[in-house]
């Protein structure tokens, strides 16, 4: 009797590998989105006629996956009959723009170029890096996207930070880094274009310089230095944060800001951005250059070490809560 179940489940099998009826009638597609139907579609066809038992399954789903727009594939068997089989699709997700000009390629979390941007991709930043040369289904440089994309996570967490703080305005990814471009120089020190921040505009086109590292808490203090230039109705044509302890700024030059109040001098020098951050007061005080201003203020921490609300670096005349036209800073 064994022998005989044996033999009986042996032609069964015989009969589902070769026997016409199992052979595949057709393939669903799913999760291709941004992935033209006119170039699954002839891959897909390919299983039409298969055993379903023995399709080549692999050699589908790898054709499927040298396809810029798709990260995976997998052809799945469907409980229906007739046979049919599934192959699904997980297409790469778009992270930033990356390119110069006119010429943009959207890039994935793995750092691959797989499309060119368009209409629908205006929401993700835009950056720009010596080291980045996409070409569709390649890779970018390890090094240089690795700070690419550390720098994007901190503007989104940053962008969920100020979207928590105020429930009432849109949780956009861009609720309030609306940028321009992200530039990266030969040496990974980061800089952010900004463009439309802030009821009146003030600080469109301002130059936000980053550095390399700290992008988390530099980002909150540029936050609370643009609150207190939008208060004050100050116009700053570079914010300055490369040195988290020593931030400096550059007010727009009086001609090139017709309504500035403050003097021509004042706008031609790098002013030292002191005080306590998180009460934003904070104290602006010009000086000639800003190499100096550095170098003065690095003798000045080694020798007399200065506590995080006192400024190590001040003018004459100027109290800790006022600026140098006399104003509160607070």
């Amino acid at each position: 009797f064994l022998l005989v179940a044996v033999l009986f489940v042996g032609q069964l099998g015989f009969a589902a590998f070769t026997a016409p009826q199992f052979e595949i009638k057709t393939v669903a597609i799913t999760g291709a989105i941004k992935t033209p139907h006119a170039l699954l579609h002839p891959i897909a066809q390919k299983l039409v006629g298969q055993n379903l038992l023995r399709a080549d399954r692999q050699t589908i789903e790898k054709a499927v996956e040298k396809l810029p727009t798709v990260a995976s594939a997998r052809v799945a068997r469907l409980p229906v009959w007739p046979p049919k089989v599934q192959l699904q699709i997980e297409e790469r997700q778009p992270v930033l723009r990356v390119g110069a000009g006119n010429d943009w390629w959207v890039i994935d979390s793995q750092g691959v170029a797989f499309r060119r941007a368009g209409t629908d991709d205006s929401h993700l930043y835009q950056v720009v890096a010596p080291e980045f040369a996409p070409r569709q289904g390649r890779k970018l440089d390890p090094r240089a996207w690795s700070r690419a994309a550390a720098l994007n996570a901190a503007l989104k967490d940053d962008n969920r930070i100020v979207a928590e703080q105020t429930p009432g305005e849109s949780q956009n990814q861009d609720a309030f880094w609306k940028l321009r471009r992200i530039y990266f120089d030969k040496n990974g020190l980061a800089s952010l274009r900004l463009t439309n921040h802030g009821n009146s505009r003030q600080q469109n086109e301002m130059l936000l310089r980053l550095g390399d590292d700290h992008w988390k808490e530099k980002l909150a203090r540029a936050r609370v230095a643009l609150s207190y230039f939008e208060k004050t109705g100050r116009r700053a044509q570079e914010l300055d944060l490369v040195s988290l302890e020593r931030p400096v700024w550059r007010p727009v030059p009086s001609h090139l800001d017709a309504g500035s109040d403050e003097t021509s001098g004042e706008n031609l020098v790098a002013v030292a951005i002191q005080g306590r951050w998180q009460g934003a007061q904070l104290d602006f005080l010009p000086h000639r250059r800003l190499f100096y201003l550095r170098r003065l203020a690095r003798h000045a921490a080694a020798r007399h070490p200065a506590g995080p609300c006192q400024p190590a670096v001040r003018e004459r005349g100027h109290s800790p809560g006022q600026s140098p036209d006399g104003q509160n800073a607070g």
